[in-house]
């Protein structure tokens, strides 16, 4: 026969057990989630990855690390509010980079083939800076980078 009131630690462990930390728990809920999907997405990274879309490569094919590169990059060269036809550029820019030519329509490819001879001739462009890009995150094809000679040092 027990006397006295039960140990309450040895039942607050029963019922539920220890605590967890943070990440563990998320991850036994099934609910662990990327910093962006817990706060949502915001409005500019929303609207780049629209511009992905329509240029023709899936957001998801492109890091995040390479999204928030490329739109730090567009707005240092046009401002802190670029609007959707910047977005779009820099958009068709990596995905010109990132997929080739014979992703592309045949005028397509070939405005976006003089965009990279110029950007190649300037240097500092913001084309140049997004080819840089793609080659450092490894998203550059292999015959643009032939065809132009593009390699880092």
């Amino acid at each position: 026969m027990i006397s006295g009131p039960p140990d309450r630690s040895i039942r607050r462990e029963i019922t539920l057990g220890p605590p967890l930390p943070f990440s563990a728990a998320l991850r036994q809920t099934g609910r662990m989630k990327g910093i962006f999907q817990l706060f949502g997405r915001s409005q500019e990274q929303q609207r780049l990855d629209d511009a992905f879309r329509k240029a023709g490569l899936h957001p998801n094919l492109v890091p995040e690390a390479v999204k928030i590169a490329a739109m730090k990059q567009v707005k240092d060269e046009k401002g802190q509010k670029p609007d959707d036809r910047d977005m779009f550029r820099a958009a068709s820019m990596i995905a010109f980079c990132a997929l080739g030519p014979d992703e592309f329509e045949e005028a397509d490819a070939a405005a976006l083939d003089l965009r990279i001879e110029a950007a190649i001739k300037e240097g500092g462009s913001l084309d140049a800076r997004l080819i840089l890009l793609c080659l450092h995150a490894g998203m550059l094809d292999p015959g643009l980078r032939q065809k132009y000679d593009i390699a880092a040092e």
